[in-house]
């Protein structure tokens, strides 16, 4: 494995703490209210100043490493250890929205140790997450989103896949929410490196709510394409294009050569 990958994998660690998988923990962490968390992530233990608390985060980054280490062929007896240490505030509070979220002020440094390297990363937020009884909320959208890894030359690249139709008009507005939604969620659980949004399955006749999809923060965060179809080809004009901040690719190879 190169070393730039388990560099990847230590910001990723940081990363991951700070994603959407922190919600499952929001209630443990409202007890605690601050303090100092240590994890050794090969046994999945924390220790918040020095009392043992179940985190689910830390499960979560330990599955992710694993299927990590697997996909790029990582010979795991190299390692001494991989710890997370985290200084953390959180409260609950009202946002502009008047919703109540939870407020987390979070410093993070990951270490993977190995017998004769150490890849460190570090980590500081300051964010808000909506509680989870309002995170759980269903979706009416008819669409269906799945994602696939595949190895393009020496990267992974994280194709998020959307089949189904585009409602037209202010109709669609819930499937753009939707979309949105999914694509936080796959880029928060793969933390790829290069991704191809996938909508050559999925019929689009009109509506400009769909261009939100293309502007969140996550995704502009990363090296992204949209690959499109003669089904969704209504997305490659200049209008939209200008809306959403990217272009459209019929030609898959082409998407791959801009996107590299």
């Amino acid at each position: 494995m190169k070393k730039k990958r388990l560099q990847h994998q230590a910001n990723v660690i940081c990363e991951m703490f700070c994603g959407w998988r922190l919600e499952e923990d929001c209630q443990i962490l409202l007890e605690l209210g601050k303090g100092k968390l240590d994890c050794d992530i090969l046994s999945q233990k924390a220790f918040c100043d020095g009392v043992a608390s179940e985190l689910q985060i830390v499960k979560a980054i330990y599955q992710w490493l694993q299927a990590d280490w697997l996909q790029n062929g990582f010979d795991q007896q190299l390692l001494r250890e991989v710890r997370l240490s985290v200084d953390f505030q959180v409260a609950k509070q009202q946002n502009i929205y008047k919703q109540e979220v939870v407020h987390f002020i979070i410093n993070c440094k990951s270490e993977i140790r190995l017998n004769d390297h150490v890849y460190i990363a570090f980590l500081s937020k300051d964010f808000d997450r909506v509680l989870p009884a309002l995170v759980s909320r269903s979706f009416t959208s008819a669409i269906q989103c799945t994602r696939k890894t595949k190895q393009v030359g020496v990267d992974p690249t994280l194709y998020i896949c959307f089949t189904g139709i585009y409602r037209p008009g202010s109709a669609g507005n819930e499937d753009a929410e939707y979309m949105m939604h999914q694509i936080n969620h796959c880029i928060d659980s793969e933390h790829p490196q290069f991704i191809i949004v996938d909508l050559r399955e999925l019929v689009y006749t009109w509506g400009n709510a769909i261009t939100q999809a293309f502007r969140i923060r996550s995704l502009k965060q990363q090296p992204f394409v949209v690959l499109i179809s003669e089904k969704s080809q209504a997305l490659d004009s200049d209008f939209i294009k200008e809306l959403a901040g990217c272009s459209f690719y019929l030609d898959e190879q082409t998407a791959l050569d801009v996107l590299k």
